[in-house]
């Protein structure tokens, strides 16, 4: 198939995916921007979702973390005071986008929910929360149901029982996940979406894993691709600085015999499933081989779709610099503390990243889960 096509479809999928698991996302003013994407424009002419990492700090260490597997994780970065949030989210109200909290894990902040409050009630935003799901107290859930606070919680888990404790590196934290579910209510649990990362460890159990939450009265199940480099590819950003990765690193890529069977398991799972599991990016058979174990050209080539998530969302770090990605930590547009947020999204300094990350062959954009 075409390279362009390629590109074209998956596209369409992401965007149908999309709907499937967030259709309360869909506002006027994301159908509005639709056009900027799919009819070949530069980018939006606002962010269509901001992904706010309210914090780095984490009480897990997955080991597929962006963080964790460049022994990144622990850090003297403080975050941000309630007021400099509440700043941001006032800029972030003008835009009307969808926000996303994330990090780390967001509930380590104690004001958290007054974050979810201010950002759900004085903003009037659409919001979804990023969450290993470990430190919800009765307290939080209640205040989370009975005040609407959110409208999609994503709750990360990868394996059943003992296999997601040996992922995550803290023994019970399945069970502690699984208790705190049972507490929600009809009407919250049905705004979970259970989200997982496609490993070696747990990819041939993820029949029982989605058959056990789909028990629970969880509706959505979401497997997302695995960002990573191999320590060849990683070589590819030895003289680099703003666009060094923040991403999991292997040894190597994954040989064809765990391709093959991982491929038809996903497959038979999603035949089996259908709009319950989601798979992103929707990868086609060869864009799934690519990913995992074949390598285009020389060392320094490397054959990737072209990265569409810069031209219409970003990500605000827990110091309020706006960066593209999580996987670019350093490349830093702009501080939101001083700075008016769509100013920073159509200024020359992101115009001219996005030509660069779109244009350029980096690894890590490769494998983009976006």
């Amino acid at each position: 198939m075409n390279r362009k096509l390629d590109e074209i479809f998956l596209l369409y999928r992401t965007l149908l995916n999309y709907i499937i698991l967030y259709p309360k996302l869909i506002t006027l003013n994301s159908i509005y921007q639709l056009p900027f994407l799919l009819f070949g424009k530069k980018y939006t002419p606002k962010p269509l979702t901001i992904n706010f990492l309210i914090t780095h700090r984490c009480n897990l260490k997955c080991k597929m973390c962006s963080f964790f597997g460049r022994k990144t994780y622990e850090t003297e970065e403080r975050d941000m005071e309630f007021e400099d949030v509440k700043k941001i989210l006032i800029g972030i109200k003008k835009i009307n986008p969808i926000i996303s909290f994330g990090g780390g894990e967001p509930f380590l902040r104690e004001d958290f929910v007054d974050i979810l409050k201010f950002a759900k009630h004085e903003c009037n935003l659409k919001v979804t929360v990023i969450t290993n799901g470990t430190l919800l107290t009765d307290k939080v859930i209640k205040t989370i149901d009975k005040l609407d606070l959110i409208d999609y919680f994503i709750i990360s888990l990868h394996g059943l029982f003992n296999l997601h404790d040996e992922i995550v590196g803290l023994k019970g934290a399945f069970d502690r996940v699984v208790s705190n579910i049972r507490r929600f209510s009809k009407k919250l649990k049905s705004k979970v979406i259970i989200s997982s990362v496609l490993m070696r460890e747990n990819i041939f159990f993820f029949d029982d894993f989605i058959r056990f939450f789909l028990n629970e009265g969880i509706r959505k199940i979401k497997i997302e691709h695995l960002n990573f480099l191999t320590k060849e590819e990683s070589n590819f950003y030895q003289k680099e600085n703003i666009f060094m990765p923040f991403t999991f690193i292997r040894k190597d890529l994954f040989e064809k015999e765990f391709i093959e069977k991982a491929w038809h398991t996903l497959i038979n799972l999603k035949r089996k499933y259908r709009s319950k599991l989601i798979i992103k990016p929707p990868l086609s058979r060869e864009q799934f081989y690519e990913w995992y174990g074949k390598k285009i050209g020389n060392s320094n080539e490397f054959y990737r779709l072209r990265c569409v998530f810069v031209r219409h969302s970003l990500f605000i770090d827990p110091q309020g610099e706006v960066i593209p990605c999580q996987f670019l930590r350093n490349c830093k547009i702009g501080n939101t503390k001083n700075n008016d947020l769509l100013k920073l999204w159509n200024s020359a300094v992101y115009k001219n990243i996005r030509k660069i990350i779109s244009k350029s062959n980096f690894p890590v954009c490769f494998r983009c889960c976006k």
